[in-house]
């Protein structure tokens, strides 16, 4: 009997439903839709990651956002989180390229050097709701659930990025040590 990965939480996400090559739709935010979207995906041809990276940024390329465009952003991070959160690991380690997942990597790092840089977070220690900090959330699926999300990491400037983002922070009563 298989019961899962005991320690996920079912996503609460809305459905986001792709079409298999067989014809069939699934929703990739559930385990078994997500699962199912990547036995039937080839490891060239399974760009659901880049794919919902794409859609976010030409909606950021905005100037001003719309209260539709910051749901659409939300929505699809909302996806890109729960499809990682809910597939099986050793299929995600199969399937997506890592170019996909450097793709996200990159995202979050350039997302994280603008967040530094916000007055919200220097001075109160708060996001502020800004949509860039939805990719945050994608962190903690990718980088609790699957190895090369963490490599990559480890490998990048991410880390670095992460503490020049903590640090930045002036005004959370929480003073950061300083080497």
């Amino acid at each position: 009997m298989n019961i899962g990965n005991p320690l996920r939480k079912k996503s609460p996400i809305s459905r986001y439903n792709v079409t298999l090559q067989d014809g069939s739709t699934v929703d990739v935010c559930s385990e078994e839709g997500a699962n199912a979207f990547l036995r039937q995906a080839s490891s060239s041809n399974c760009d659901l990651i880049s794919s919902l990276l794409k859609k976010i940024k030409k909606i950021r390329r905005k100037k001003r956002l719309n209260p539709n465009d910051k749901h659409m952003i939300s929505e699809n991070w909302s996806h890109l989180s729960a499809f990682v959160l809910e597939s099986d690991p050793k299929l995600f380690r199969e399937k997506i390229l890592e170019t996909e997942i450097q793709l996200w990597l990159e995202h979050v790092i350039d997302v994280l050097k603008k967040l530094t840089t916000t007055q919200t977070w220097i001075q109160s220690g708060t996001l502020g709701g800004a949509v860039e900090d939805l990719a945050l959330f994608s962190c903690v699926p990718m980088f609790e659930f699957h190895a090369v999300p963490v490599v990559l990491a480890f490998e990048s400037e991410f880390f670095s990025i992460l503490t020049d983002f903590v640090k930045a922070c002036k005004g959370s009563g929480v003073d950061c040590p300083h080497h």
